[in-house]
């Protein structure tokens, strides 16, 4: 009788400490779901504080004026003048860089699609803007492809530049 009370508080221990390791695995899943979803909302305001940065070079005069200059009247762009126009695009492909790596990491979920039609919009769509992604779009290896894509879709009439 007594070998079967051991036996059984056997079974009762291995029991429990099945369900103490499933317990902590179930526990480790929840933490890596909270991770991500902490990393997402983290890259997320990355996103919104990049993005009311190109926003907010508008905001400076000069570069407004620059821009707009470089819509009326790009041929008559100064070096320094073409300089700043320069960052900006470069600013909105970085964006449509990160977020790319990002996509095929797979932090994020979403095409980036959406983010090419966004550079496009903002800068690219742009007579200036398609000169001078004709001249630098070979640095830009495989992210080229996105922005031609919307680049088409812009002239198909199927997004609008901004300006």
């Amino acid at each position: 009788m007594e070998k079967v009370k051991r036996h059984d508080v056997s079974d009762w221990i291995q029991i429990i400490g099945v369900i103490g390791v499933i317990a902590g695995l179930l526990l480790i899943t929840n933490e890596f779901r909270q991770n991500r979803q902490l990393a997402r909302a983290e890259l997320n305001s990355q996103q919104l504080f990049h993005m009311g940065s190109i926003h907010g070079a508008f905001r400076n005069r000069e570069f407004a004026a620059v821009f707009q200059k470089s819509l009326e009247m790009p041929d008559s762009l100064t070096p320094d003048e073409k300089l700043m126009i320069d960052g900006h695009f470069r600013d909105l492909i970085n964006l449509l860089i990160r977020d790319g790596m990002l996509h095929e990491l797979g932090v994020y979920e979403d095409d980036t699609a959406f983010w090419a039609e966004y550079v496009v919009r903002h800068g690219l769509g742009t007579d200036f803007g398609r000169q001078w992604w004709s001249q630098n779009k070979d640095r830009f290896g495989r992210n080229a492809i996105r922005i031609d894509r919307a680049l088409e879709r812009l002239k198909n009439g199927e997004i609008r530049v901004v300006f």
